[in-house]
């Protein structure tokens, strides 16, 4: 059974509902495109707010007026991807999502953002290594890392898809793994 969390965790109806709340915004010509990014990504429960950049022509000239408590709205300028470091910028690539064409914002680029996590089973008992070795690997079939289309890279390190990340920290976290986790862009 493979996973899609980008879809269990941004679910449909929300992302659609979110979509048309927003639509005035992608009809402004100002506006090239706009991105959702953060806790509403990750697939946070119930987020308190759902963060959006708006990518626009000229932040200088753009005038900018959105009443709604439920959005925390970034506005940044297409020329700022070029001229200044901006966090934002680094986590648009990592985990941004165009509500203009469906996709994450990554893809657009033609990169795919992943994340590659190694880890440590020295501090767990031999039971515990083998059922995570069994959830991560699989026994006798698929295991969570293919399941959610990720890649083995070496023993212990793997990459997947950013939408997934979640869910290997949660698995780590549970088992009281040690790991890192480092962002990637692939091309």
């Amino acid at each position: 059974m493979q996973i899609n969390l980008k879809i269990m965790l941004m679910d449909l109806k929300n992302l659609s509902k979110i979509k048309s709340e927003l639509a005035s915004l992608l009809k402004d010509n100002e506006i090239l495109d706009v991105i959702i990014f953060g806790s509403f990504v990750k697939g946070k429960q119930t987020p308190n707010d759902i963060d959006i950049a708006l990518i626009v022509n000229n932040s200088g000239d753009f005038k900018f007026r959105f009443d709604n408590d439920k959005y925390h709205v970034s506005v940044i300028s297409i020329n700022d991807f070029f001229k200044r470091h901006i966090t934002l910028i680094n986590t648009l690539f990592r985990e941004g999502y165009s509500l203009k064409y469906g996709k994450n914002f990554s893809d657009l680029f033609g990169f795919s953002n992943k994340a590659l996590f190694s880890y440590e089973l020295t501090n767990l008992t031999n039971s515990n290594k083998v059922k995570l070795v069994n959830i991560l690997r699989g026994k006798g079939k698929k295991g969570l890392v293919e399941e959610n289309g990720g890649e083995w890279i070496f023993r212990q390190v793997f990459l997947v898809d950013v939408e997934n990340e979640r869910l290997f920290e949660d698995i780590f976290d549970n088992f009281k793994v040690k790991f890192k986790k480092s962002y990637i862009l692939i091309h």
